[in-house]
């Protein structure tokens, strides 16, 4: 009898085929319930924190710094955090989040980590706190009353504003930009050597923010009479590339360009 080998080869890997393709049907299920499950019992594991007040352990699992709303202060460390911790997590966030439900109110974002409610708060892959975009009343008293006091620091033509943005210096500027509201924002400038109370040698109005990507970096832009100034910030930078710089084009041409040297504060 005489066996055709080719055949023999052709009906091997087909039976592997087979095999492979019905593996996946029995073990993909399973490793897909894996996943969900370990995203779910991390979540679990941060609202059973949160319900039992484990003040703790919640700020032991914050990685920081803990942005706030400018002008109030980013929380930088776990004993700060511990002082600050019923502003940030006053009864109505936790409220919401122990009775949140799981599946519908707690999303799993990719490299971005998992996402309650829209983004009012933020965890990593293993449960730690990365961002609260939550304000409390508590907080928003106090930004408003640190706000007010910003404002009677300024140029009296200045002060109204609804909230403020950035406050730059390089080597030769002082630049501030605040947000008017309704997506409006205003740049001003000084000379570095002269403070803020003083009348600005340049203002801007109508500037508008472009994002670059989903990393973070954007850059606020600004014109004027074919001058185009941008106050670019840098999230995701390279090394050798500075953060933050103020940059002025005319017709489309760079004619200066200079990095912060000093931040007095920023979004």
């Amino acid at each position: 009898m005489i066996v055709n080998k080719h055949t023999c080869n052709t009906n091997s890997n087909a039976l592997l085929g087979s095999v492979f393709i019905i593996s996946l049907f029995i073990f993909c299920p399973a490793i897909t319930f894996s996943q969900d499950s370990n995203y779910i019992n991390t979540v679990v594991q941060f609202i059973d924190i949160v319900k039992q007040n484990n003040i703790e352990k919640i700020t032991e699992r914050t990685n920081y710094p803990l942005k706030r709303q400018k002008p109030l202060t980013d929380i930088g460390s776990k004993k700060d955090f511990q002082n600050r911790y019923h502003e940030v997590f006053d009864d109505s966030l936790m409220k919401l989040i122990i009775n949140s439900d799981v599946k519908n109110d707690w999303s799993e974002m990719g490299w971005r980590g998992i996402m309650f409610l829209n983004g009012k708060l933020w965890l990593d892959e293993e449960g730690n706190l990365t961002s609260v975009n939550y304000e409390s009343q508590i907080e928003n008293k106090k930004r408003d009353s640190l706000v007010a006091i910003d404002k009677l620091s300024l140029y009296p033509g200045l002060r109204n504003f609804k909230a403020p943005v950035l406050c730059w210096e390089t080597k030769k500027f002082r630049i501030r930009i605040d947000d008017l509201g309704n997506s409006r924002f205003r740049y001003a400038s000084w000379p570095v050597n002269k403070d803020q109370s003083a009348k600005p040698d340049l203002v801007l109005m109508n500037g508008k923010v472009k994002f670059d990507g989903s990393g973070g970096n954007h850059e606020f832009i600004f014109e004027n009479n074919g001058y185009t100034y941008v106050c670019n910030i840098m999230v995701i930078v390279a090394d050798d590339s500075e953060p933050y710089t103020l940059t002025v084009l005319k017709n489309g041409q760079e004619i200066f360009s200079e990095a912060a040297v000093r931040i007095v504060f920023m979004e």
